[in-house]
């Protein structure tokens, strides 16, 4: 499942990606819109461009993903609002080959800064590992 509509910018620092709340918005409920706490798999999804893109350009395979965990996810609101245009950035606070963690902020354009928390994931190697 993919809930980021798009990336909109991209570095070797952070990532930036775009969700538009809309009545079509997965986990959409009427009439508040999204419960915020979807805002830790934005984040996510995020992270998981932010690895994918930066190995694409390096060359490299795209590894699978898994989110590890978060910690002190704070969001100012209980739902994402309809018609909110959401920026969710992300960037690395420490790196290992495996395991590593991003810390990610979602702000709406109208009302600025809504969430951040820190996400731990790990990258398992591609099919050089896998059975």
């Amino acid at each position: 499942m993919i809930l980021i509509d798009s990336v909109a910018a991209q570095g070797p620092a952070s990532t930036r990606s775009t969700v538009r709340i809309g009545e079509d918005s997965m986990f959409y409920e009427a009439p508040h819109g999204v419960p915020s706490y979807f805002g830790i798999e934005y984040i996510a999804q995020t992270v998981a461009a932010h690895a994918g893109l930066r190995a694409l350009r390096r060359g490299e395979p795209v590894r699978v993903g898994f989110l590890l965990g978060t910690r002190e996810y704070k969001c100012a609101e209980s739902w994402f609002r309809l018609g909110a245009q959401l920026t969710i950035d992300v960037s690395p606070v420490l790196e290992t080959t495996d395991v590593s963690k991003f810390r990610g902020v979602i702000a709406d354009q109208l009302r600025g800064e809504l969430a951040d928390c820190a996400v731990t994931v790990y990258l398992r190697f591609g099919s050089e590992r896998t059975r």
